[in-house]
């Protein structure tokens, strides 16, 4: 049996936030592209404005995306940040949230089966996801893109054993 105060801070892989991270810019340089298509189009058909006053618009045009841009990314890291699980002897918890924490607890006792999901990218790169079947809840807890789920399928696995030990030495 093992120390009853250990415990699994598990995160969702980096390459899940790299992945992110690689859209969103894709995305602000596409939408910055079009600005400045717009931007060209709409200043020279419309409005005959003069060369500085065109470099002074794309210019705050331009910072006005790169704040965004900076919340976004920071919106991201900070999601990916506050938001994990915990393995413990005795149960599994559910984190996240930044300003105001939200926790939900899922007891060991009560999980029927694990089951891990892994990707061909998944596995090359070690990232996976477990579902927990309980079914006293009749729902799956998901555990997504974690970094190695082998490791935490097996820890997850054993706790439920010893659970289930204590439960048969109690029935006796």
């Amino acid at each position: 049996m093992q120390n009853a105060n250990f415990y699994y801070e598990v995160r969702q892989t980096i390459f899940n936030v790299f992945e992110r991270l690689v859209l969103v810019e894709f995305l602000f340089f596409m939408f910055s592209v079009a600005i400045i298509f717009i931007e060209n189009y709409f200043l020279d058909v419309q409005i005959s404005v003069g060369q500085q006053d065109r470099l002074k618009i794309l210019a705050i045009s331009s910072i006005v995306l790169f704040l965004i841009d900076i919340f976004i990314v920071a919106f991201i890291f900070a999601k990916w940040a506050t938001f994990y699980y915990i393995i413990m002897p005795k149960r599994v918890v559910y984190r996240t949230g930044f300003f105001s924490s939200d926790e939900k607890s899922y007891s060991i006792d009560n999980i029927q089966k694990v089951e891990l999901r892994q990707s061909l990218l998944g596995k090359f790169l070690n990232f996976g996801t477990l579902v927990i079947y309980n079914p006293v809840l009749q729902y799956d807890i998901v555990l997504s893109d974690i970094s190695n789920p082998r490791k935490y399928l097996e820890i997850i696995n054993n706790l439920k054993e010893e659970a289930n030990s204590r439960i048969g030495i109690l029935r006796r």
